[in-house]
């Protein structure tokens, strides 16, 4: 139970740094990078650092992320504006 929980809040850290990163400018890929550095890589063995590293080349651009989300980039921004300040 205990490590599902601590799992479950590396998540957590890893969704705000990356968001909190995006939502600074940073381009998504790089700031999923960043999360990923800050909060997760530590706690991964050699071969799920090397997947992770395969996965986040398929993170897609800022811009085809909040398009897939909705045509109005200025709404899903506000939208990760309001899930940092929740």
């Amino acid at each position: 139970g205990t490590a599902g929980v601590l799992w479950m809040k590396r998540m957590l850290q890893f969704t705000d740094i990356m968001f909190s990163e995006f939502s600074e400018g940073r381009e998504l890929p790089r700031s999923a990078d960043v999360a990923y550095r800050e909060t997760l890589h530590d706690c991964h063995p050699y071969i799920i650092r090397k997947i992770a590293t395969a996965i986040r080349l398929v993170v897609p651009s800022g811009n085809v992320f909040c398009a897939r989300l909705d045509p109005d980039t200025r709404k899903v921004m506000l939208g990760v504006r309001a899930f940092l300040d929740a």
